[in-house]
């Protein structure tokens, strides 16, 4: 339940500009902060200082295989964080030329070298999102 409430958080947040500067302030945000935007929406403290390489480390996401990924995994890189929507496709803030992006998660995660999917837990249970 937690993968598909964060899937539908993120979509709340699709239409931000990208700014790194405002990245925390309504209607902004870069790639880490637009991830945890969606996690502050279901009742989940993000890691530390919410920046990409907090979710790489984050003890409470488990690395899972490319071949399982599910709706709210967390696809992290070094420089770069997304969440998927699906097997196939995910959301991620991408640049300020792009801003927030839906598309195949190979488009979203394009360029950013090695990355891997990341499953959320920790025991906190989501609330409910308001669509």
């Amino acid at each position: 339940a937690t993968g598909k409430a964060l899937a539908q958080a993120a979509l709340n947040h699709q239409n931000e500009k990208y700014s790194q500067a405002r990245r925390w302030q309504s209607g902004y945000s870069d790639c880490s902060s637009f991830v945890g935007k969606a996690f502050k929406d279901v009742g989940i403290a993000p890691p530390g200082g919410s920046v990409t390489g907090s979710y790489l480390t984050w003890s409470k996401l488990t690395t899972v295989s490319k071949s399982h990924i599910q709706a709210g995994d967390i696809l992290c890189s070094a420089g770069h964080v997304a969440i998927a929507l699906s097997p196939t496709t995910a959301i991620g803030q991408q640049n300020a030329r792009r801003n927030v992006q839906v598309g195949p998660i190979s488009s979203i995660m394009a360029n950013t070298g090695n990355w891997y999917p990341r499953r959320y837990t920790g025991s906190s249970k989501p609330k409910a999102v308001a669509v």
